[in-house]
């Protein structure tokens, strides 16, 4: 079996744990662990027949699966889609789309709403996932799952790398084997890169928030990293209700929308711009601060307008940090926060997608 003839596909259902089959929308991925899990109960009852010492009955009582698909953030375009802002639209529960001007240009705004399960939001859609793996020679199947939805999301960016992302997903079902989905086809737009992700200390919003229009540095000081996570987490989980009549969960729990990110730069204090010692000291003083990344990949919309990726904390409690001192080398600045709900933003962390898709 090669490997290398695997693929997977993502759609939206109309109504959760409908497989969806038609439409299909072809992520690039690096990795995946997408597993069916089930909750069995051994017949521990006296009926007076012999055991033989093993067990003799176990039932299958409920079922739901989980995993992880991840790989290098691509920005979509057009009806190339990649599915990534299908992520990220179930990780915060709303995705409100703007029209830049009368340009083709696209602002997705993933913003977190009190009940994404009300209609206009996410509603009693789901996810379908189909995982495409050869079996027997060259021939190729899917194995499907049905019914998902996202807990959480990740940001990993390194020197000299591509932009890399990891979503959690966890749904109902996991369906038997069937045809592959055919003739998968790709975005042809470039990945974000490192080489072109841009930190300040802050950002001038144009627009009402929390459904902002655009983003101007103004006099906000830049800050050249040397690594960033970021990790966003909803709280949600899958429940299977008495009376439902099916073996696989229905209602999904509200959780809390957490927001935590860790960063390394080069420890600096200079006469003007972004300073390390300053921001190491307001962790001392317990002040806040705000962050603002960017990633853009050189491609254009229009004009000058770039595919580019936002991501907002307007208030950053920093819980750790650091100076690292070295007898050789520069000396490093680390720093870990926990973004907090700005009254002002009326967001704890904005995602914000702009390419050419008219809708995610």
């Amino acid at each position: 079996m090669y490997g290398g003839d695997k693929f997977i596909c993502v759609q939206e259902e109309t109504s959760r744990g409908d497989l969806i089959t038609t439409a299909p929308i072809f992520l690039p991925v690096e990795t995946d662990t997408l597993k069916a899990a089930f909750v069995e109960e051994k017949n521990t009852e006296y009926r007076g027949d012999v055991s033989i010492r093993t067990q003799k009955e176990i039932t299958r009582m409920a079922q739901s699966w989980a995993g992880d698909i991840g790989g290098n953030f691509y920005p979509e375009g057009g009806s190339s889609k990649i599915g990534i802002g299908l992520f990220l639209k179930y990780l915060m529960g709303s995705c409100s789309t703007l029209q830049v001007g009368s340009s083709p240009t696209y602002l997705h705004n993933f913003l977190a709403v009190r009940d994404p399960w009300l209609t206009g939001e996410l509603g009693e859609k789901g996810i379908s996932v189909h995982v495409n793996r050869p079996t027997v020679g060259s021939t190729v199947e899917a194995f499907p799952f049905s019914g998902g939805r996202v807990s959480g999301f990740h940001l990993v960016q390194a020197p000299s790398a591509n932009l890399k992302y990891t979503a959690n997903l966890f749904g109902q079902r996991a369906h038997a084997r069937d045809t592959a989905i055919a003739n998968p086809t790709y975005s042809t737009i470039g990945r974000f890169k490192g080489a072109h992700c841009v930190c300040w200390d802050g950002v001038k919003t144009t627009g009402t928030g929390p459904n902002y229009t655009g983003f101007e540095i103004d006099t906000a000081n830049a800050i050249s990293l040397r690594n960033l996570n970021i990790d966003i987490t909803n709280g949600l989980t899958d429940q299977v209700v008495i009376g439902s009549e099916v073996d696989y969960p229905t209602e999904t729990d509200i959780g809390m929308i957490q927001a935590n990110l860790s960063l390394t730069a080069k420890a600096r204090d200079p006469a003007s711009g972004w300073s390390s010692i300053d921001t190491f000291e307001k962790w001392i003083d317990d002040t806040d601060i705000e962050l603002f990344f960017k990633w853009d990949n050189t491609e254009h919309i229009v004009g000058t307008t770039p595919y580019a990726l936002y991501v907002h904390f307007p208030v950053v409690h920093i819980t750790d940090s650091n100076i690292d001192d070295v007898l050789e080398g520069e000396n490093l600045f680390t720093m870990t926060g926990e973004a907090l709900v700005s009254t002002d933003d009326v967001y704890s962390v904005g995602i914000f997608l702009q390419n050419s898709c008219v809708t995610i």
